[in-house]
């Protein structure tokens, strides 16, 4: 992980963590919360919260176990969304470079608002609030495998252009798609993969059982499906 400290002469100095392309970082809040952040993830924090609320901010991927404070709540920032938690723990999904963004609550009660139009939506537990036509819909966690990402776990269970769409963010490359039964192949591909193992082995073992070949251009970060 690399860690870049800004000035500590400003009382609300933030620290920001970046987590590298196939790897991921965790750490601890001074007020106990505890922080899991996947690949190609983005991370800022005070260095000591306000006497008021616990601001933090993230561009990616990251797991949440809020330590409880009714007087203090924790707010998540991504680009569009704030999510406010009291004592819970959740996944928040919000790469930047992804059209998607996905809440899910695994305990406790999250309010998720929209910056723009101040539109606030509650989930309940095993509940994941996704973004479906511009606007926010809650629909059940389907397995909670998938966050097992916080152990150095990818868990798939989508169609394999979905499969491929996560690789990107987590490994940061660019993938074109010229096969057309991979585009319109609904059917889906589960599995599990170790992220240490890298992107070739994923994709070597997919192509096993959806039938494509790849080629990689190391210069131009690109990784063409055929």
């Amino acid at each position: 992980t690399n860690l870049y400290f800004l000035s500590q002469e400003q009382p609300s100095s933030m620290n920001i963590v970046e987590v590298p392309n196939g790897q991921r970082a965790s750490l601890t809040l001074s007020d106990g919360t505890k922080v899991w952040l996947n690949s190609h993830s983005k991370f800022s924090y005070p260095a000591q919260f306000s006497s008021r609320k616990r601001n933090v901010s993230l561009e990616g991927e990251g797991f949440f176990e809020v330590k409880a404070n009714k007087e203090k709540p924790f707010i998540v920032s991504t680009s569009t969304y704030d999510i406010k938690a009291l004592g819970t723990s959740f996944n928040v999904n919000a790469y930047n470079r992804s059209e998607e963004f996905e809440t899910a609550l695994l305990t406790g009660k999250v309010e998720i608002s929209d910056r723009i139009t101040d539109h606030t939506i509650s989930l309940t537990p095993n509940h994941r609030a996704v973004l479906v036509n511009n606007g926010l819909s809650v629909v059940p966690i389907k397995s909670t495998d998938y966050f097992l990402w916080r152990e150095g776990i990818l868990y798939f269970d989508e169609p394999l252009i979905e499969v491929l769409d996560k690789l990107k963010l987590y490994f940061d490359v660019n993938i074109d798609v010229n096969n057309k039964s991979v585009l319109e192949n609904k059917r889906h591909c589960t599995g599990k993969f170790r992220t240490r193992d890298g992107l070739d082995h994923i994709l070597s073992v997919l192509q096993l059982t959806n039938h494509f070949t790849y080629k990689k251009d190391e210069e131009k970060n690109l990784i063409t499906i055929n």
